[in-house]
C-alpha cells in the first residue's frame, strides 16, 4: 500500500474524508515508527561493509555509522581470506581503559563507532545493524512485506479514535479497530519469530557470550 492508499483506508475506517492528508501522512509515519521500535524485526537487519580497520588505527579512530543506523546486532572484522573475528561491545565510557583489548564501542549521540585493540593487517568491518526506514510518502510504500501494510491504517484509526477525535460513537468504533490492529500485528510477530528461529537453527535465543560486557539480550519469540 502506498501512502495514498494507506490514507484512504484510514479515512474509510474512521469515516471522515475531511482529514487533512498531511496530518494523515504524519499519523501513518508515527504508526510505522511505533511498530518498528516495538521489536528487533529481522526484516530490518542489514549489513554494512564500507569501513575498514587497519594497522595504523586504534581506539581513537572514528568510524561513521550509516545514516539509517538504529542499533547494532553484530560487529566483526574480516581479513582478506574471509576469516572473521567477532567483537564484543563495551560502553562508550569504558573505551579508554580497554583501549588495548579487542572490543567495539558506539557513541550513539554522534553516530560514531570505535574499535579498540590492534590488528596485523587491514580488515573489513562487517557491521550488522537494524535500520531506520524512510518515511512513507504519498507515492511510496512501507519497507515491509505487502501483506503487513494494512496494520498501519488500523493502528492509525486506533490512535485517532482513542484520543484525537474521541466522542461517544468513536469510542465504540475504537475497540473494533484496535482488535483488528492487534491481530494483524500478532501475525507479523509470529512471522518474525519464525525468521529468528530459522536463523538460529530452530533454537530460541542467541548463543551465550563469554566476555563480561556482552549484554546477552535474547530476542523474544513470543506469539503475543
Amino acid at each position: 500500500m502506498t501512502g495514498e492508499e494507506i490514507i484512504a483506508k484510514f479515512k474509510s475506517l474512521v469515516d471522515d474524508s475531511s482529514i487533512d492528508d498531511d496530518l494523515a501522512l504524519d499519523l501513518a509515519n508515527t504508526a510505522k515508527e511505533e511498530i518498528e521500535e516495538e521489536r528487533a524485526w529481522r526484516m530490518l537487519l542489514v549489513k554494512n561493509t564500507e569501513n575498514t580497520f587497519g594497522t595504523g588505527d586504534d581506539y581513537t579512530t572514528e568510524i561513521s555509522l550509516p545514516d539509517d543506523f538504529n542499533v547494532e546486532h553484530k560487529v566483526a572484522l574480516v581479513d582478506s581470506n574471509g576469516n572473521e573475528d567477532e567483537y564484543d561491545p563495551i560502553p562508550f565510557e569504558d573505551l579508554v581503559k580497554n583501549k588495548d583489548v579487542d572490543y567495539y564501542s558506539i557513541d550513539y549521540a554522534n553516530k560514531k563507532m570505535y574499535i579498540s585493540g590492534k590488528v596485523s593487517e587491514t580488515k573489513t568491518i562487517h557491521l550488522y545493524y537494524f535500520k531506520f526506514t524512510d518515511d512513507i510518502a504519498l507515492k511510496t510504500e512501507p519497507e515491509w512485506p505487502k501483506r503487513f501494510h494494512r496494520i498501519i491504517p488500523y493502528r492509525m484509526a486506533s490512535i485517532w479514535l482513542s484520543g484525537i477525535d474521541a466522542d461517544e460513537i468513536t469510542r465504540l468504533q475504537w475497540s473494533t479497530h484496535e482488535a483488528v490492529a492487534k491481530r494483524l500485528y500478532s501475525n507479523m510477530v509470529r512471522w518474525d519469530s519464525r525468521l529468528w528461529a530459522k536463523a538460529m537453527g530452530e533454537r530460541t535465543g542467541f548463543k551465550e557470550r563469554n566476555r563480561e560486557y556482552r549484554t546477552n539480550i535474547i530476542q523474544e519469540l513470543s506469539d503475543n
